[in-house]
């Protein structure tokens, strides 16, 4: 999962990664939608996209420098477009982000989105996305198989993740109002002031 730190062991995420992208100023979704692949860049404010295209594990933006840790690989065994995602194994893989002002939000827009793969349903908690430092801002699937975003309190689901099926999740704010999405549904929203820095 992207991060700016090294995250938690404890949450380590368990399955396969497509199509990561990170919007800075600009919500994306603020009602229910279709997901679909993030495809080609198409806003100037994406600040991160991995599409994992052409066996290549690189930030299509051209951006940002990534870190992998433990054995993290492109794996053709699963893959929402195109033949590879990047696959984590619950042991010790990761991946990083350098830190950087295109993850300060401050107080504004932003959406950032992914799909995901678990491929293990233990009631463990694993982390899709993580940040060690600063405002949190943190996404994971719970020990419920609920969703899980943090941002000072614990944001639900009420849709489960189930294993060994692809699954869209998404977070967005706009003008104050942050939302929730698992597959295109709003599972929830609130107000959200929350001045984030380096949120990834």
């Amino acid at each position: 999962f992207p991060s700016h730190d090294t995250p938690s062991s404890t949450y380590a995420f368990l399955g396969y990664i497509d199509d990561v992208r990170v919007l800075k100023g600009v919500c994306r979704y603020e009602g229910a939608f279709t997901p679909a692949q993030i495809g080609a860049l198409t806003r100037y404010r994406t600040k991160l996209l991995l599409n994992f295209a052409n066996a290549a594990i690189k930030d299509e933006t051209g951006k940002h420098a990534l870190q992998l840790f433990g054995n993290t690989s492109l794996s053709n065994t699963q893959a929402k477009y195109g033949s590879t995602s990047m696959y984590f194994d619950g042991n010790g893989d990761y991946m990083l982000t350098d830190s950087s002002s295109d993850f300060g939000f401050g107080t504004g827009d932003f959406t950032i989105e992914t799909w995901v793969y678990l491929t293990n349903d233990n009631s463990a908690t694993r982390a899709i996305w993580q940040n060690q430092t600063g405002d949190n801002c943190n996404m994971q699937r719970n020990t419920s198989g609920q969703l899980n975003f943090f941002d000072g309190t614990h944001r639900t689901s009420t849709t489960q993740l189930t294993s060994n099926t692809w699954h869209h999740v998404a977070v967005s704010r706009s003008s104050g109002t942050a939302r929730l999405f698992l597959n295109g549904v709003l599972e929830t929203s609130w107000s959200s002031s929350i001045n984030y820095a380096n949120t990834i």
